[in-house]
């Protein structure tokens, strides 16, 4: 069966699920920026995505036109959860697909992530890799890579337009700068940060970045030369701070700024694409030590960066062939993207009026 989705208008209410994510927020911002006037969106307090019969029942009442599946529970860094991982992302991702098949949406968009491939896939990674072997990102990518398979499944039985959107490594506004994860951008440029306020004296700061992006654990505040003070505060031991990363100077990853994704994903959205999963990459190809050299140059940090001599790291190189052959791609340079990253992740946060629909 061939889905023939009617395209959306502007004035369609279109469903972002995951919205305060990195990439549900780039949506958004792609959709204001295109004069889409009623976004639908929901925070944790006001919709359960873990609660099957709150999510059916919202998109049954909205009946949006259109959903970006961009919610989800990664794994943290500092602990391995596969269990918590798989279940909770197969009941998020299932209570959305199968909810939105329930309210004949006209569309929906399910975000994936390049973890869904095998480690020893053939690079470039082309879309007919994706079941050549266990997933690399294991809980993670194996939940996703089920999204993608009933996505698939609702197309064919159906005749839904429920397509899926495999990105490179996503970096950009509203990330999440944990210093234990897997992506370089966040947690090298959150390292750097600390590590020029240590060198800058400005060590009242260092409680308000924990508030606002998470707390410092003992291991690299001592890296940084700081130990835990009274209340909330930091003291200076005297060390010099040390940027650690846990990759090889010459590991890669092919970087792919949030709003280059979300703009590709609204584009398929109004061209009423419908067809099978496609990878979403840069071609921006860089190896560590280059972006540690840039953004250490961009937050002015001078001091000591150290690398790990075995663990490779890095991300797969993603064919985007079908992409291209859509005349669709990401065209945002990099030192651009990094710059509007480090500008958001010190920005003064405000209160914004959430854009919900009635």
């Amino acid at each position: 069966m061939n889905p023939t989705p009617s395209l959306p208008t502007r004035d369609d209410k279109v469903f972002v699920a995951g919205h305060r994510s990195m990439i549900g927020a780039a949506i958004v911002r792609a959709l204001e920026a295109r004069g889409y006037t009623d976004i639908l969106i929901r925070n944790d307090i006001q919709l359960d995505i873990l609660d099957q019969r709150s999510v059916f029942e919202l998109i049954e009442f909205q009946r949006p036109a259109y959903v970006f599946c961009a919610a989800e529970r990664p794994p943290s860094g500092e602990a391995e959860e596969p269990g918590r991982v798989l279940f909770e992302n197969l009941t998020i991702q299932n209570n959305f697909i199968h909810g939105a098949h329930e309210a004949a949406v006209r569309g929906l968009a399910f975000i994936a992530a390049d973890g869904i491939y095998p480690a020893g896939a053939v690079k470039p990674v082309a879309e007919s890799e994706a079941m050549g072997g266990p997933p690399a990102a294991g809980a993670y990518g194996q939940a996703k890579l089920t999204g993608v398979q009933l996505c698939d499944a609702y197309r064919a039985q159906y005749g839904q337009p429920f397509v899926s959107i495999v990105p490179s490594c996503v970096y950009g506004p509203a990330d999440v700068f944990d210093l234990h994860g897997d992506r370089p951008v966040p947690v090298l440029l959150r390292q750097l940060h600390l590590a020029k306020l240590v060198s800058s004296g400005a060590l009242d700061a260092i409680p308000a970045d924990e508030k606002r992006h998470g707390r410092i654990s003992e291991e690299v505040l001592a890296r940084l030369g700081l130990a835990r003070g009274e209340g909330k505060s930091v003291v200076a031991t005297g060390a010099e701070p040390v940027v650690v990363l846990p990759w090889a100077v010459d590991a890669c990853w092919d970087l792919l700024f949030a709003d280059d994704l979300a703009s590709v994903c609204v584009d398929l959205m109004e061209r009423g694409y419908a067809g099978s999963m496609l990878n979403v990459g840069s071609t921006i190809r860089v190896s560590l030590a280059e972006l540690a050299t840039r953004l250490a140059a961009l937050v002015g940090f001078d001091g000591r960066i150290e690398f790990a001599s075995t663990e490779s790291g890095g991300s797969p190189l993603l064919d985007v062939g079908r992409l291209s052959a859509l005349g669709l791609g990401a065209n945002t340079p990099l030192e651009a993207g990094l710059a509007a990253t480090y500008a958001d992740y010190t920005a003064e946060r405000k209160k914004k009026a959430a854009t919900v629909a009635a």
